[in-house]
């Protein structure tokens, strides 16, 4: 760098980009975590009690299956068409629900042992989030959708919902969610948020896209995105395009 040649001033990243920072789990991350960590603890063991008593319902009615069709063979007890049936559908239904049961049983252990691996280490991170000027909100009916434009024709999806208890949308229904900065904790790994606050300007309610009841599943249609992001996942969908297919629904909106 030549004298007299002013080092660039670093403002940090651009809009768009979410800085992380390490952090202590809070108290009440620390009981949230404890509570989902019992509760895998406890649950898990009375769930794989019933799977085992199924399995061994499944396995008698099938060998009580098996031996009547030997004893109806052989001629010693006649057996209705009826009974059998029964009797398969009660194994048939048996081995169904335990099988069913198993995938929830095994997502419970999952989420007990990241829990627990959460609190030992004992660390979270504190996110922030520049809102760019430009981004897209979709408004349905009890729900917030926001697109967030990402440097190299990309986006940040964000889903906030009324029914989940979401910070994001008290901070709307008290009108401070459109402010520029945005900040939260979060478990590494976790979709869950604590301590969300906004900061800043005010920024205005741009394109704020009302699809209508009819049009519901129109974003799903017109991005073909398989599978749906979940909320805080990023898109290869630029914000201009985006834009174009919100202008089109909402045309089709006021059409109908």
């Amino acid at each position: 760098m030549s004298v007299g040649q002013s080092e660039p001033e670093d403002n940090g990243p651009p809009p768009g980009i979410l800085q992380i920072e390490p952090c202590a789990l809070t108290a009440d991350m620390r009981k949230a975590l404890s509570e989902t960590a019992s509760l895998g603890r406890n649950v898990a063991p009375l769930v794989k009690i019933f799977v085992l008593l199924a399995l061994l319902c499944t396995a008698g009615i099938a060998a009580f299956f098996i031996l009547g069709q030997m004893m109806d063979a052989g001629g010693w007890i006649p057996a209705s068409d009826a009974w059998w049936t029964l009797s398969l559908s009660l194994a048939g239904g048996l081995g169904l629900a335990t099988i069913g049961l198993w995938s929830p049983v095994q997502a419970m252990r999952d989420e007990a042992r990241r829990a627990a691996e959460h609190l030992s280490r004992g660390e979270a991170e504190r996110v922030r989030l520049e809102l760019p000027e430009r981004h897209l909100v979709i408004d349905n009916d009890g729900q917030l959708v926001f697109f967030i434009s990402v440097p190299g024709e990309r986006a940040i999806y964000f889903e906030i919902n009324s029914s989940a208890k979401d910070p994001r949308w008290a901070a709307y229904e008290r009108g401070d969610l459109f402010r520029r900065c945005w900040s939260w904790l979060r478990v590494p790994g976790s979709r869950a948020l604590w301590h969300f606050e906004t900061s800043g300007e005010a920024l205005p309610k741009l394109n704020l896209v009302k699809p209508g009841d009819a049009d519901d599943y129109a974003w799903e249609d017109a991005l073909g995105l398989a599978p749906w992001p979940k909320d805080g996942d990023t898109i290869d969908v630029g914000i201009r395009k985006l834009e174009k297919i919100g202008a089109k629904i909402a045309r089709g909106s006021e059409e109908a």
